[in-house]
């Protein structure tokens, strides 16, 4: 079915105080996911279900543009798959297996849609 998501592009500021607000972790991040819960009373009405809201760091991401040697819109990509997998329940955070699982997903879906780099 169809899904909508929000994405906010930010700086390494922005996106450090939302870390510290939603995760009490200190520093900026790549990207955030915001999950929200699903609507059922949207199911079956071909209205898109809402999937949550990703916030990505401009300055994290020209950064790792460079460390990895592609454009920023490659990295723009890649942040926002990993983003989007983190929406869907994906968590690399929880173990080797699941950083495994989550990588080549990562993997997977980047060479589907032809696109360069390699997941985060």
């Amino acid at each position: 079915g169809l899904v909508e998501g929000g994405v906010t592009l930010t700086s390494d500021e922005g996106i450090a105080a939302l870390n510290a607000e939603w995760r009490g972790k200190q520093g900026p991040t790549d990207v955030l996911s915001f999950p929200c819960a699903p609507m059922a009373f949207l199911a079956g009405t071909g209205e898109p279900q809402p999937v949550g809201d990703l916030v990505v760091s401009l300055d994290a991401a020209r950064r790792q543009a460079a460390e990895r040697g592609h454009g920023l819109r490659d990295e723009l990509r890649v942040l926002l798959l990993h983003g989007a997998l983190h929406l869907e329940g994906r968590d690399h955070e929880l173990g080797e297996a699941e950083e495994a699982q989550m990588a080549e997903e990562e993997e997977a879906y980047m060479a589907q849609l032809g696109w360069v780099g390699k997941g985060l």
